[in-house]
């Protein structure tokens, strides 16, 4: 089954969706995953968690060529319907461009990935990197987040803190 755009939208993603076994059902996706495109997937994987006898679904990436924010976040928004719903999600062969944005962004790891991309994961012409050492990207970044969280909470609790405090009358 193909997904097919609706009428007057500008299609650059296509849907197939093939059983690959008993209960697994492969949705393989091709083209670019944007704002545009991203609702037509989840529609898709909805539609998809509610057919009968589905415990695992892959999303096939091997044909994918462009993801952006709003594609990312619906893939998450897959992993999470998945997660809901008991069914295992896995992703397919993503491209190494696709690959880097979901690596760059410490999103990889979220996912199963049932084949490794076609090809090393390199950075796009143009892309720096805060050092030559990718993992000590990753271990600033998470640090990074740490603090951030740290921060937020401190400030929260000088908020309750400070509601606390009252005026005395004098």
């Amino acid at each position: 089954m193909s997904e097919q755009p609706s009428e007057g939208a500008i299609d650059h993603l296509h849907v197939d969706s093939a059983e690959a076994g008993v209960d697994m059902l492969v949705l393989r996706l091709g083209g670019e995953l944007d704002s545009a495109t991203a609702p037509r997937l989840i529609e898709a994987f909805t539609r998809t968690l509610s057919a009968a006898a589905v415990a695992r679904v892959e999303l096939e990436l091997s044909e994918l060529t462009f993801i952006d924010a709003a594609g990312v976040r619906s893939l998450l928004a897959c992993g999470q319907a998945a997660d809901a719903a008991g069914i295992v999600l896995k992703l397919r062969g993503p491209t190494p461009g696709v690959a880097h944005v979901l690596t760059a962004l410490g999103l990889l790891d979220r996912f199963v990935v049932a084949d490794e991309p076609a090809g090393p994961v390199a950075a796009p012409a143009g892309a720096t990197f805060h050092g030559d050492d990718p993992e000590g990207w990753r271990q600033r970044s998470a640090r990074i987040r740490r603090e951030a969280r740290e921060t937020r909470d401190r400030a929260r609790i000088a908020i309750n803190n400070s509601k606390m405090i009252r005026p005395t009358d004098q």
